[in-house]
């Protein structure tokens, strides 16, 4: 099985909130996403992603959908979803912009390897699952 990993910074829980303290429940439920998907680090660190060992160069918008897919393993996420998380649209501009964006993101990350991990739900979203 190829495995896909993640690498990049994220402040999140109490380190976004300015503390440098760190959101242990916030890191084991991440831990727990990231290995329904394989991955092999689920810290994000460096923004680097890599699958099957082969380094994947991904533009800033491709590696923050896969973050949030990632961060929602398991789970079918709507493209309204997806539009206010890394557009941070707040509505349906009625626009394919998703589409292409999953679309670029399934080119780097499932095409080349023959386990797919970005599924298409018909009429419902998107979802990675290993």
């Amino acid at each position: 099985m190829s495995r896909l990993t993640v690498d990049a910074p994220v402040a999140t829980g109490a380190r976004a909130r300015g503390n440098r303290s760190v959101d242990h429940d916030h890191l084991r439920e991440r831990h727990a996403r990231c290995r329904m998907v394989g991955t092999d680090a689920p810290a994000l660190r460096s923004r680097r992603v890599t699958r099957g060992g082969v380094a994947l160069d991904l533009r800033p918008r491709e590696f923050t959908l896969l973050e949030y897919l990632m961060r929602n393993a398991g789970k079918v996420v709507s493209k309204t979803m997806i539009l206010s998380h890394v557009w941070e649209y707040n509505f349906d501009p009625q626009t394919n912009v998703v589409d292409v964006l999953v679309s670029r993101l399934r080119e780097k990350i499932d095409r080349p390897f023959e386990k797919k991990l970005l599924h298409t739900v018909r009429g419902v979203g998107y979802v990675l699952r290993a």
